[in-house]
């Protein structure tokens, strides 16, 4: 009883820390309504010339990246996965996403693209995502702000993109201001624990949309269901990290100040 009740506390500040991050119910891999239909027949996602976006490191007090932060490019081949900085943050990945199913799907082809899209503190993109993101997406971008009268923390987004001619999936998640980054100092966190108080909300939004690919994405108590799932994979990346075995903690987060795992 006494372990039921430390998980219910801890999963309930994780969903209050994350803002309980909103997910699109088309992530179960529907084209979207909104676009019409083409006649052609697709091609695979490897006969789209990529553009693999770089960027420069951000951390002033010379901190290191962890070893295994796969680089852009093999993000691109073994996974067809981008990641588009803005800002003065960045986000990078590590090999334990293999583990998630939305990239089980990717490296078997059942999903062509995904985009991971950092926004500013605004509701906008910057300049090189409209670019390469393409009018597709940015149509259906636009119509959920529109929707929206408040920012959306987090957001997944699958539709057939036929600029592309792919089955893409994009997942929008946000920066937060200069406090989160000051206060951002715990890596490798135990999410039952008071320091989840500290574990930024860009990463566990983004673990969170990510994990949308694999739980329930629709009905009733859809973000609950999943922000559970969500806290059930932190929980086990904490018990094996406890074993010596870091790989459950996926994410890192760069800022001036700090470099952070979770």
């Amino acid at each position: 009883m006494e372990s039921k009740q430390i998980n219910r506390r801890g999963f309930l500040k994780l969903m209050a820390a994350s803002g309980a991050a909103l997910a699109l119910s088309s992530c179960n891999k529907k084209i979207s309504e909104k676009i019409v239909e083409a006649t052609e027949t697709p091609v695979l996602a490897t006969e789209i010339p990529p553009f693999i976006p770089h960027y420069e490191r951000v951390n002033k007090k010379g901190l290191e990246l962890p070893e295994d932060v796969i680089s852009p490019e093999d993000l691109w081949t073994s996974y067809h996965t981008r990641i588009w900085q803005a800002g003065d943050d960045r986000i990078y990945l590590r090999p334990g996403i293999k583990e998630m199913k939305i990239f089980q799907d990717l490296r078997e082809g059942k999903i062509d693209l995904l985009d991971i899209v950092v926004l500013e503190s605004e509701n906008r993109l910057t300049e090189e995502q409209k670019k390469y993101l393409g009018k597709g997406f940015q149509k259906i971008f636009d119509q959920e702000i529109e929707e929206k009268s408040n920012f959306f923390s987090g957001k997944i987004i699958s539709f057939f993109d036929y600029e592309s001619r792919s089955n893409r999936v994009v997942i929008v998640t946000r920066q937060y201001g200069e406090d989160e980054c000051e206060m951002a100092t715990v890596s490798y966190p135990d999410p039952v624990n008071e320091r989840v108080a500290t574990w930024p909300t860009i990463m566990m939004t983004l673990r969170h949309e990510l994990q949308h690919w694999e739980s329930p994405n629709s009905g009733p108590g859809v973000e609950e269901f999943t922000g559970f799932d969500s806290y059930e994979k932190m929980k086990n990346a904490h018990d094996l990290y406890q074993k010596g075995d870091d790989s459950g903690y996926f994410v890192v987060w760069e800022t001036e100040n700090n470099v952070v795992v979770a």
